[in-house]
């Protein structure tokens, strides 16, 4: 195993364009850091309420995503309402 192998994986950025509403740039970066993982996952943003719905495979990929809610959005209430099937 090579010592790249235990650290922390990195993540390219992503661009986020001003466009887009929060709840997209939420579900773009969810899906660039959980892969075919989160495809499986939805994001509904109502003013200052996010809900997360859907499945994910893997525990830690749910709170991924209120993780990503948090660094995308900042300070919002989330009803993470995602089920672990897998």
């Amino acid at each position: 195993m090579h010592r790249r192998d235990l650290t922390c994986p990195t993540f390219q950025p992503v661009r986020l364009d001003s466009t887009h509403d929060a709840a997209t740039q939420v579900a773009t970066r969810l899906r660039r850091i959980g892969g075919a993982d989160a495809i499986g996952v939805r994001v509904h943003q109502d003013g200052e309420t996010v809900r997360l719905t859907g499945h994910v495979p893997r525990w830690h990929l749910k709170q991924l995503a209120t993780a990503t809610v948090h660094s995308v959005i900042g300070d919002v209430v989330i009803e993470n309402e995602l089920t672990v099937a897998g």
